[in-house]
């Protein structure tokens, strides 16, 4: 394969569920990777739960961005 791949991620509620995802998607060690990761204003705790585990990762900064609240 070659060329760009971008995935985008919708989160809602699910903050588990969106970095299991993230997670499978790193796995494949697929580059150039790009990672988009979008929240769907959820009203729990996803936001801060996905900033504070993707301040741990260890990737390149431009593989996973997270965008915040759509």
């Amino acid at each position: 394969m070659s060329g760009r791949v971008v995935a985008v991620v919708v989160n809602y509620q699910t903050w588990q569920f969106t970095r299991a995802c993230v997670e499978s998607l790193l796995a494949t060690r697929y580059v150039p990777l790009s990672i988009v990761i979008v929240d769907n204003q959820s009203p729990n705790d996803s936001v801060a739960q996905l900033t504070r585990w993707l301040g741990t990762l260890d990737a390149q900064p431009e593989t996973a961005t997270f965008l915040g609240r759509n």
